[in-house]
Protein backbone atom coordinates (compact mmCIF):
# COMPACT_ATOMS: atom_id res chain seq x y z
CA UNK A 1 0.00 0.00 0.00
CA UNK A 2 1.77 3.48 -0.91
CA UNK A 3 1.65 6.25 1.62
CA UNK A 4 -0.77 8.38 -0.52
CA UNK A 5 -3.41 5.59 -0.11
CA UNK A 6 -3.07 5.11 3.55
CA UNK A 7 -3.06 9.09 3.88
CA UNK A 8 -6.18 9.08 2.16
CA UNK A 9 -7.52 6.22 4.32
CA UNK A 10 -6.34 8.41 7.79
CA UNK A 11 -7.90 11.12 6.36
CA UNK A 12 -11.32 9.49 6.00
CA UNK A 13 -10.93 7.59 8.85
CA UNK A 14 -10.49 10.84 10.73
CA UNK A 15 -13.63 12.76 8.61
CA UNK A 16 -15.83 9.75 9.74
CA UNK A 17 -14.72 9.77 13.59
CA UNK A 18 -15.59 13.65 13.09
CA UNK A 19 -19.29 13.21 11.76
CA UNK A 20 -20.08 10.32 13.96
CA UNK A 21 -19.20 11.91 17.10
CA UNK A 22 -20.76 16.21 15.91
CA UNK A 23 -24.21 14.71 17.07
CA UNK A 24 -22.88 13.10 20.06
CA UNK A 25 -20.83 16.43 20.87
CA UNK A 26 -24.30 18.90 20.14
CA UNK A 27 -26.84 16.61 21.76
CA UNK A 28 -24.11 17.71 24.85
CA UNK A 29 -25.45 21.22 24.80
CA UNK A 30 -29.15 19.52 25.36
CA UNK A 31 -30.58 20.15 29.13
CA UNK A 32 -32.25 17.18 30.30
CA UNK A 33 -35.97 17.80 30.46
CA UNK A 34 -36.41 19.05 34.48
CA UNK A 35 -40.01 20.56 34.23
CA UNK A 36 -43.36 19.71 35.16
CA UNK A 37 -44.96 17.30 32.71
CA UNK A 38 -48.62 18.30 31.98
CA UNK A 39 -49.45 15.02 30.15
CA UNK A 40 -53.10 13.18 30.64
CA UNK A 41 -56.56 13.34 29.68
CA UNK A 42 -58.64 16.47 30.77
CA UNK A 43 -62.24 17.01 31.13
CA UNK A 44 -62.92 20.41 29.54
CA UNK A 45 -65.98 23.06 29.45
CA UNK A 46 -65.86 25.68 27.36
CA UNK A 47 -67.80 28.64 25.98
CA UNK A 48 -67.19 30.33 22.71
CA UNK A 49 -68.51 32.95 20.61
CA UNK A 50 -70.00 31.29 18.02
CA UNK A 51 -70.76 27.69 19.24
CA UNK A 52 -71.85 28.52 22.54
CA UNK A 53 -71.52 26.03 25.86
CA UNK A 54 -69.67 22.80 25.26
CA UNK A 55 -67.64 19.73 27.03
CA UNK A 56 -64.64 18.63 25.32
CA UNK A 57 -61.60 15.71 25.94
CA UNK A 58 -58.46 16.80 25.34
CA UNK A 59 -55.00 14.62 25.89
CA UNK A 60 -51.48 16.08 26.43
CA UNK A 61 -48.70 13.40 25.73
CA UNK A 62 -45.16 15.30 26.30
CA UNK A 63 -42.32 14.26 23.69
CA UNK A 64 -39.08 13.83 26.23
CA UNK A 65 -37.35 14.11 22.80
CA UNK A 66 -37.84 17.87 22.19
CA UNK A 67 -38.45 18.70 26.01
CA UNK A 68 -35.60 20.25 27.78
CA UNK A 69 -35.02 22.26 31.02
CA UNK A 70 -38.24 23.75 32.04
CA UNK A 71 -39.21 23.72 28.54
CA UNK A 72 -41.78 20.73 27.22
CA UNK A 73 -43.27 20.00 24.05
CA UNK A 74 -47.08 17.91 23.73
CA UNK A 75 -48.48 16.39 20.81
CA UNK A 76 -52.28 17.30 21.75
CA UNK A 77 -55.80 15.54 20.44
CA UNK A 78 -59.25 17.14 21.36
CA UNK A 79 -62.74 15.77 20.59
CA UNK A 80 -66.06 18.04 21.26
CA UNK A 81 -68.96 16.04 20.58
CA UNK A 82 -71.05 17.06 18.17
CA UNK A 83 -68.56 19.45 16.62
CA UNK A 84 -65.95 17.24 15.78
CA UNK A 85 -62.03 15.70 16.94
CA UNK A 86 -58.96 18.23 16.35
CA UNK A 87 -55.29 17.49 16.47
CA UNK A 88 -52.51 19.50 17.19
CA UNK A 89 -48.97 20.44 19.57
CA UNK A 90 -48.29 22.22 22.51
CA UNK A 91 -45.47 23.65 24.63
CA UNK A 92 -45.02 24.76 28.10
CA UNK A 93 -42.49 26.32 30.24
CA UNK A 94 -42.95 26.70 33.95
CA UNK A 95 -47.00 27.31 34.33
CA UNK A 96 -47.88 29.01 30.83
CA UNK A 97 -48.80 26.53 27.64
CA UNK A 98 -49.26 27.30 24.11
CA UNK A 99 -51.41 25.13 22.40
CA UNK A 100 -52.13 24.65 18.38
CA UNK A 101 -55.17 22.78 17.14
CA UNK A 102 -56.34 22.20 13.52
CA UNK A 103 -59.77 20.46 13.01
CA UNK A 104 -58.88 16.43 11.36
CA UNK A 105 -61.87 17.24 8.67
CA UNK A 106 -59.92 17.72 5.37
CA UNK A 107 -63.27 19.90 4.11
CA UNK A 108 -62.27 22.76 6.86
CA UNK A 109 -60.10 25.29 7.44
CA UNK A 110 -60.86 25.19 11.29
CA UNK A 111 -57.67 25.67 13.55
CA UNK A 112 -56.44 27.85 16.14
CA UNK A 113 -54.23 28.98 18.54
CA UNK A 114 -54.52 29.46 22.74
CA UNK A 115 -52.57 30.20 25.71
CA UNK A 116 -53.40 28.74 28.84
CA UNK A 117 -51.80 28.84 32.52
CA UNK A 118 -51.34 25.91 34.85
CA UNK A 119 -52.07 25.40 37.93
CA UNK A 120 -53.08 22.68 40.62
CA UNK A 121 -56.85 22.59 42.14
CA UNK A 122 -57.84 22.05 45.83
CA UNK A 123 -58.04 18.44 44.81
CA UNK A 124 -54.39 18.41 43.74
CA UNK A 125 -55.12 18.03 39.98
CA UNK A 126 -54.09 19.94 36.92
CA UNK A 127 -56.18 22.25 35.79
CA UNK A 128 -55.56 25.48 33.14
CA UNK A 129 -58.07 27.89 31.21
CA UNK A 130 -57.31 28.23 27.48
CA UNK A 131 -57.94 31.18 25.99
CA UNK A 132 -58.15 30.41 22.04
CA UNK A 133 -58.42 32.47 18.58
CA UNK A 134 -59.93 30.65 15.73
CA UNK A 135 -59.10 32.96 12.39
CA UNK A 136 -61.27 30.85 9.90
CA UNK A 137 -63.66 29.47 11.81
CA UNK A 138 -66.89 30.96 10.87
CA UNK A 139 -64.86 34.48 9.89
CA UNK A 140 -63.24 34.59 13.04
CA UNK A 141 -64.37 32.87 16.58
CA UNK A 142 -62.94 33.06 20.06
CA UNK A 143 -63.13 31.52 24.06
CA UNK A 144 -62.16 29.97 26.63
CA UNK A 145 -62.00 26.32 27.79
CA UNK A 146 -61.31 25.27 31.37
CA UNK A 147 -59.79 21.81 31.83
CA UNK A 148 -58.88 19.29 34.71
CA UNK A 149 -56.79 16.59 34.52
CA UNK A 150 -59.01 13.47 34.69
CA UNK A 151 -56.40 11.84 36.86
Amino acid sequence: MTLIALNKKCVFGFILIALMSYGRASDASVKKFSGTDYSGVYSCRGLDAKEREYTAKMQLEIQFRYSQGSYAAYRLSLDIPGQGSFIGHATSEADRMALHFTKTEKDTTEYGTGIAKMKRNKQGRWTFTNYFYSPEFQNGNMGFETCVREK
